[in-house]
């Protein structure tokens, strides 16, 4: 099964199969062994009582998303930097060729007002 990466991002899961509860607006990680249906009902009813709380993370934003695939894909991460570069060098150069405005030789309007 193919798990979404910002699930797997915001619940920090690494090992598959990772089995978490949902209650009470905190999460608990179920640590056992047996997944069986028994063992998980019992857990989802009174076995995580025995778990630690922990908080339910809050969704990453999108630019968290793409930090963290870059920080974990060396390859992404050299392709965006080198996208980010040729981005700001097009810009650079196509700035460069834009003609400067000189105030020196511009008519001042106050001046040709007066005269008409």
């Amino acid at each position: 099964m193919v798990y979404p990466f910002h699930v797997l991002y915001r619940f920090r899961i690494t090992d598959v199969p990772t089995i978490l509860l949902f209650r009470d607006r905190k999460m608990y990680k179920y640590s056992g062994v047996d997944t069986g249906a028994d063992a998980l009902r019992h857990f989802s009813r009174e076995g995580y009582k025995d778990s630690e709380p922990l908080l339910v993370p809050p969704e990453p934003s999108p630019i968290d998303a793409a930090l963290n695939a870059l920080r974990s894909n060396s390859k992404l991460a050299i392709g965006g930097a080198a996208v980010a570069f040729l981005v700001v060098t097009l810009a650079l150069l196509l700035r460069q060729g834009e003609p400067a405005v000189d105030k020196a030789k511009k008519p001042n309007d106050t001046k040709e007002a007066k005269k008409q």
